[in-house]
């Protein structure tokens, strides 16, 4: 990303890419880049366009592993909780494994279905006590349950554990805000403040950012989701390229703008549309078997 690109610009712009037609992102070279598209999406909070990317690549790829655990995890976001669970839970019955069952413990808790979350965890518990996965999931249900005792409980188990680990600074902040604590929760809060500008996970920083909100404190909540937009808006920049050149199968609106004007690098941001709404209506999206075999390398079809 150059030094003239404002990083809301960039995300943007990848925003407007997917929309004009989320097959595009099957023109990509690896599965890799495909992947990263998702994430920038949906860490940029254009949770449709990391939708219609996650179909794209579920039609491409089938029920893979991968792609049944994204779609547990974002079903929840867009209010599609039954189709979280079912993803879930078909992960966990063709790929029956320990991760398969925190997937689906995890989705049962984002889906406020804690009962059932916490029989999973507290099964995985009495297999691997000293697993900091477990430890952690059963701190998130106690944190959802209201309890901030037992969360913190927990979390110092797995502070014993795994003292550096990000989840073991977090999440006891969060428990004091549900415990009313909050004083000790703005002191880690600003603990973890001044020291984001080395921190290069953008989604690390969106949850600070989230604690701050919980807090009231505008100032660091802004200035870590300003650097977790820069650190997208860098990875969104490779993509960039790849993309425009990628070939999209569409069916034009005749008073629709050019994909050039769409596109264009100048475009700043509306101010009363946040990239999460940027859903351009000038084309209507092929099915993606039709769109890949219409493609004609180097033009549209």
């Amino acid at each position: 990303m150059s030094d003239t690109q404002q990083p809301e610009i960039v995300v943007q712009r990848l925003s407007e890419l997917i929309a004009v037609d989320p097959s595009r992102v099957l023109g990509l070279a690896t599965a890799a880049a495909r992947w990263e598209t998702f994430a920038c999406l949906r860490g940029v909070g254009d949770l449709p366009g990391a939708a219609a990317v996650l179909d794209a690549i579920a039609e491409m790829s089938g029920p893979l592993a991968k792609v049944l655990d994204a779609q547990a995890q974002l079903w929840p976001t867009l209010g599609r909780a039954d189709e979280a669970i079912a993803a879930a839970q078909e992960r966990l019955e063709r790929f029956p494994s320990f991760s398969g069952e925190i997937a689906l413990a995890r989705a049962f808790v984002a889906t406020d279905r804690l009962d059932e979350a916490m029989a999973i965890a507290e099964r995985l518990y009495a297999r691997e006590a000293q697993n900091p996965t477990v430890i952690q999931l059963l701190a998130r249900i106690a944190l959802e349950q209201g309890d901030g005792e037992g969360a913190i409980e927990r979390y110092d188990e797995l502070q014993a554990l795994n003292p550096d680990g990000g989840e073991a600074q977090l999440g006891p902040a969060r428990a004091r805000v549900a415990m009313g604590e909050e004083e000790e929760a703005e002191r880690t809060l600003k603990q973890f403040a001044g020291r984001a500008e080395s921190v290069t996970q953008p989604a690390v920083l969106t949850a600070w950012a989230e604690l701050a909100d919980e807090l009231g404190d505008d100032e660091i909540a802004g200035r870590l989701r300003a650097r977790a937009t820069t650190l997208w808006a860098e990875r969104a920049a490779v993509l960039l390229p790849e993309l425009a050149a990628t070939p999209v199968a569409r069916e034009a609106d005749p008073d629709a703008a050019p994909l050039e004007d769409i596109l264009d690098p100048d475009l700043a941001p509306a101010d009363d549309q946040p990239v999460a709404r940027l859903r351009p209506r000038c084309w209507r999206r092929r099915t993606i078997s039709s769109a890949m075999t219409a493609c004609v390398p180097g033009k549209p079809a």
